[in-house]
């Protein structure tokens, strides 16, 4: 027996099978991951086949269901189950790809029927995620920063492990999720938060002057609102060269994001590296934000398109240090670990995790 699991975006789509497999309980979730002990052997009757994981461009399809036709002819195996995890919230049977340079659009029911599906979930990709946490290993993550020592108790320890994880990360968008131990019927709970549309941070004269000309462009019906998605995204990098330019009274290329992060990394455009660092010290405040808000004590990481092909200059950068910088809470956050995720598919794990057959 099969599913089908499929991470959408707004640029690219991800597509892989999960077999069904005899549960083992002695079989562990991770190895090293510090929850792998709570979760052992939950996930251990299902199997991600990384044979058969495809990637396409959103653009090379008008739909979502002749996606899907094109990958499951490509595998040749039939499946019964799918688990869809799509860069939009999820709020009725009606679900619209956001950002997406496709402009997809589908129904649930639709969705199901075309694909003579018996069991069908969509759920937000950042939830999708979320749902991976538990189950990475050490190989599918790299630490950020230092993390502060404290002298604890076995009980500190103990009410950590009961505390969120939170996950955020940058691409098409910006997308935000959590992950708590227990909820009230004794299992695992994934919150998905539209956090990326919270507002931007302003600490210094460069960053007030560049919002100023963000809120001038972004801002709907004059309320000045700029969102933290309209820096921290593919988008938003885009937007912030041009802008930075615009300060200095230069003369900007019209470069894609890819293209800025390039010159960023082999150092050959100030401006670029400057747009790339102001991009790492608010992706810190807003991540360090996310932390204060649901008590991720136990952890938050970094995912999303973006940073993982940063990952070097990420590191070096002033991400950490906003993070902490809360005044009164810096020593709550220092205390804080942060990983970066470097599997590209995690979002397929998750949604693997939550299958229904």
């Amino acid at each position: 027996m099969h599913g089908l699991v499929a991470d959408i975006g707004g640029t690219n789509a991800r597509f892989a099978l999960v077999a069904a497999s005899a549960p083992d309980s002695s079989k562990s979730a991770t190895s090293g991951n510090a929850l792998s002990d709570t979760v052992a052997g939950t996930y251990s009757d299902r199997e991600l086949l990384q044979a058969s994981v495809r990637e396409y461009p959103v653009a090379s399809t008008s739909t979502l269901e002749q996606a899907i036709r094109i990958y499951l002819d490509d595998v040749a195996v039939p499946v019964s189950a799918a688990v869809i995890a799509v860069a939009a919230p999820v709020l009725s049977d009606e679900v619209v790809i956001t950002n997406s340079v496709s402009g997809w659009r589908f129904t649930q029911s639709g969705l199901k029927a075309t694909c003579g599906l018996g069991s069908l979930i969509v759920t937000n990709d950042f939830a999708a995620l979320a749902h991976a946490l538990p189950t990475l290993a050490d190989s599918d993550c790299t630490q950020v920063g230092p993390v502060a020592q404290h002298t604890s108790t076995s009980n500190d320890y103990d009410v950590i492990r009961q505390t969120p994880i939170a996950v955020i990360g940058p691409g098409t968008g910006l997308g935000v999720s959590a992950w708590f131990p227990a909820s009230l019927n004794g299992q695992a709970l994934v919150i998905q938060g539209e956090g990326g549309h919270s507002i931007l941070r302003v600490t210094t004269e460069r960053e007030y002057q560049l919002l100023r000309l963000l809120s001038q462009q972004t801002s709907s019906k004059n309320t000045g609102y700029v969102s933290a998605e309209h820096m921290l995204s593919g988008k938003g990098i885009e937007v912030t060269y041009q802008l930075l330019h615009k300060l200095d009274g230069t003369r900007a290329e019209d470069l894609r994001d890819a293209d800025i992060l390039g010159s960023a990394l082999n150092g050959s455009d100030t401006v670029a590296v400057e747009t790339m660092n102001l991009f790492c010290r608010q992706l810190g405040y807003c991540a360090g934000d996310v932390a204060l808000t649901f008590g991720a004590r136990q952890g938050v990481f970094i995912g999303g398109g973006i940073v993982p092909r940063m990952a070097e200059f990420f590191l070096a950068s002033g991400f950490r240090d906003a993070f902490d910088a809360r005044a009164e809470m810096t020593d709550y956050l220092q205390a804080i670990p942060i990983q970066l995720i470097t599997n590209p598919y995690a979002a397929l794990s998750g949604a693997a995790n939550i299958l229904q057959w």
